[in-house]
């Protein structure tokens, strides 16, 4: 009886542990937070960015609304790549269809083998439920995954302080943009030996696969990117297994990463592979020409 008591309170718990954190994202002023909640639950844009810090960095929505006249948001994460993009990308197309996908493609991140998979859930655990999410866990958390996120605590584990945060303080999430200030030292630069991706996390491939193929399924227009990065000799031999599926389905891909303009202006950089925002606005400025010059939205 004792046990059953115990069990029921734990249960009891949890709940209103759920329901506390629920209400925490709900009226999260701004923060990751905010962000988090706006593209799970929210977002209706017609432009979606999707991708890692090289995602979030060097693409602003501003300039492409304001070209385009249609909206856009920002939903790239730093540190993560396809396990948290194709998390968002159900969430997103199970509620509407965005008129245009940007993909800012990251080696290391969509098909790397570097670190543990299930490092990349962490802002999908709360989002568990929804259709299409639970799946990333069965193949990137094993370990009793369905029986872990029954729990609302477990779902908000490491939450508490930054969702507490973005309720009291806010802070502008520019559309899902994080700018950066900082400027390149040219001098200080050493020539960096290309990383070749040797092992390819098969897992992960098959969902770069999956969503090309979720969207052309949708009729939603994806592209690949690869944005620049500082130097004229930057090798992109560790992207070919994802070049290789646009071929093979036929996705638009661009390679801007010694885009001469941008590539050999240290000013646009904070560091070798991330574009400061007066970088990211050449570079989105740019984007937004391709886009009207090849018709890229329907």
């Amino acid at each position: 009886m004792k046990a059953l008591l115990f069990f029921a309170c734990v249960v009891m718990m949890d709940l209103a542990f759920g329901q506390f954190f629920s209400f925490l994202r709900t009226h999260a002023k701004g923060g990751s937070t905010a962000n988090c909640e706006y593209i799970a639950n929210r977002a209706t844009d017609d432009i979606i960015i999707l991708g890692s810090s090289r995602a979030t960095h060097h693409y602003v929505p501003q300039i492409i609304e304001d070209s385009l006249g249609i909206s856009c948001y920002n939903c790239g994460e730093e540190g993560n790549g396809i396990v948290l993009a194709y998390g968002r990308f159900k969430m997103l197309t199970n509620r509407y269809k965005p008129k245009l996908i940007i993909y800012e493609m990251t080696p290391g991140y969509d098909y790397g083998t570097v670190d543990p998979n299930n490092k990349y859930l962490g802002y999908l655990r709360p989002y568990y439920a929804k259709d299409g999410v639970s799946e990333l866990f069965d193949d990137f958390d094993y370990e009793l995954s369905p029986l872990k996120m029954q729990s609302k605590m477990y779902q908000n584990t490491g939450k508490l302080l930054p969702n507490v945060i973005d309720n009291i303080i806010f802070r502008d999430n520019m559309r899902g943009y994080s700018p950066l200030d900082g400027k390149l030292n040219a001098n200080m630069v050493k020539k960096v030996e290309a990383k070749k991706c040797e092992e390819v996390d098969s897992v992960k491939l098959k969902y770069v696969e999956k969503i090309i193929i979720d969207a052309k399924c949708l009729n939603i227009p994806i592209i690949f990117m690869i944005s620049p990065s500082y130097g004229l000799d930057s090798d992109i031999s560790s992207y070919e297994p994802e070049i290789a599926l646009c071929e093979k389905h036929e996705i638009p891909y661009y390679n801007f990463i010694n885009y001469r303009p941008i590539a050999v202006d240290a000013d646009c950089f904070q560091d070798v592979g991330h574009m400061n925002n007066y970088g990211a606005m050449i570079y989105t400025k740019m984007l937004v020409n391709e886009i009207l010059k090849n018709k890229i939205i329907y």
